[in-house]
């Protein structure tokens, strides 16, 4: 059974390592439990599997389930039919990561200029971009002004001109939101 104040801020390790397992051991059972087929009527309330996503999910139930993502494990959650990688993100300069409910961040950095330039995101959202922020990040002495249009899944255009309208070559950061 699992015990919820195990360990203790008072525990030594050499007194409660069993409490501990122990807990381990609970937190896996109740997540190894499969009560019911996604598809089934009386279905459960949680399933975890590992491998092969669920078959099938409605909108009253969500699964929890492992694979490989690029040859590294992930954790997924299937919802209503949509699998979202729970754990999936790339730290980098130029990167994303996935909240639980499926919205994915996107950021980078692009140099802008004023007749447009075509930015790629590090992978294509698999709906749509909601949105995407441009910040300067050089030459901070101009006044720029910076502008995104045509969000796509795959890349928005930027444009950038001095506040005088005249040509820019502006070195900026982006942020994305999408799903």
């Amino acid at each position: 059974m699992y015990q919820p104040n195990i360990p203790a801020a008072t525990d030594q390790i050499s007194s409660s390592q069993a409490d501990i397992q122990g807990n381990f051991q609970a937190i896996n059972t109740y997540l190894a439990v499969d009560h019911a087929a996604f598809s089934s009527a009386d279905a459960g309330h949680h399933y975890f599997t590992q491998g092969a996503a669920p078959t099938a999910a409605d909108a009253t139930h969500v699964g929890i389930y492992a694979k490989a993502l690029g040859g590294n494990p992930e954790l997924y959650i299937n919802k209503t039919a949509t699998q979202i990688p729970f754990t999936a993100a790339s730290k980098a300069a130029t990167g994303y990561t996935y909240l639980p409910s499926g919205i994915i961040l996107q950021w980078g950095t692009a140099n802008i200029l004023t007749a447009g330039t075509v930015v790629n995101f590090p992978m294509a959202f698999p709906t749509a971009c909601l949105n995407v922020q441009l910040t300067m990040h050089s030459d901070a002495s101009v006044n720029y002004f910076l502008m995104a249009q045509n969000l796509a899944a795959a890349s928005f255009t930027g444009y950038s001109t001095t506040r005088s309208g005249g040509a820019s070559n502006a070195a900026v950061y982006y942020f994305a939101i999408g799903y």
